[in-house]
């Protein structure tokens, strides 16, 4: 009997742990256009607080949820460009699959920001 309840446990909470991994298990692969050109970046979540980023050019960075709801995702991190060091902020609708973005330097006059309308995603 307790040889039982002992393997109904392991099978619960193995089964318990095959579930939460699954419901956060998120891919979003996204693509723009930037001076003519299609680019892509895929959103890849590690955790329940963070996806990795991995742009065009396979340059790879950690972006954290500072906000999640059933609409929308909101990423932030601090990442340099090249020369560029900034906060990064990406918005993602999940609602009609679409993104903005922000670069906030301040020292840089200038916020680069991407278009919602221009960036279409698909999630899997």
């Amino acid at each position: 009997m307790l040889i039982r309840v002992a393997i109904m446990k392991i099978l619960l909470i193995t089964i318990l742990l095959f579930i939460s991994k699954s419901i956060f298990a998120e891919t979003i692969s996204c693509s723009y256009s930037f001076e003519g050109e299609t680019q892509n970046f895929v959103l890849e979540r590690i955790d329940r607080s963070s996806f990795k980023w991995v742009t065009t050019s396979n340059n790879i960075f950690i972006l954290d949820i500072l906000h999640e709801s059933e609409s929308r995702i909101v990423f932030g991190s601090l990442n340099t460009y090249g020369s560029l060091e900034g906060f990064y902020i990406l918005y993602y609708d999940k609602v009609s699959k679409s993104t903005q973005s922000s670069l906030f330097n301040p020292t840089v006059k200038e916020i680069y920001s991407t278009p919602s309308q221009i960036t279409k995603c698909i999630e899997f």
